[in-house]
């Protein structure tokens, strides 16, 4: 936070305010059906492919 400029103290970097968000998002999300894609170690190229393969988009001809 400080490298960003900002107060370290701030909501943005208290730990367990952030695990509940993540864990109330997860909750939205299956109970939505969302297709959630852990993009951490994925090219902007895969997750496309991911998304296009959840969407049933045939990409084979691209």
């Amino acid at each position: 936070m400080i490298s960003y400029g900002l107060n370290p103290e701030s909501s943005y970097s208290n730990t367990e305010g952030i695990k509940r968000e993540l864990g109330y998002a997860d909750d939205v999300f299956k109970k939505i059906g969302c297709l959630v894609i852990n993009t951490a170690n994925k090219s902007i190229e895969e997750t496309a492919t991911l998304i296009m393969e959840s969407l049933e988009v045939d990409v084979s001809d691209e």
